[in-house]
């Protein structure tokens, strides 16, 4: 299920969605590029930070372990270089 197929990455929406203990987002990188992913609930508050830092090209997965988040809607902020995108998705306990 691809998200995003950008010149210089793609990226996957995140699965499953909805989940109740953790969630997936796959990616790949073509170009070395800066990579964040941050996790905001629904007030629009950071949760965490998944990934901050520089990547190197090749294929990439994140797990956000939700076990100890209560359940209810939540963001996540992808930024490759100066490219954003977000995604809304459940957790459910």
């Amino acid at each position: 299920n691809l998200y995003e197929n950008m010149s210089d990455f793609r990226i996957s929406s995140n699965f499953p969605n909805p989940f109740n203990s953790n969630t997936q987002v796959d990616y790949e990188l073509l170009t070395d590029m800066n990579v964040t992913f941050q996790i905001y609930n629904i007030k629009g508050q950071l949760i965490t930070n998944l990934v901050n830092k520089d990547q190197e090209p090749g294929y990439y997965n994140i797990i956000w372990d939700g076990t100890n988040f209560a359940s209810g809607i939540y963001f996540i902020i992808m930024t490759f270089d100066q490219q954003s995108f977000s995604h809304k998705f459940t957790l459910i306990k």
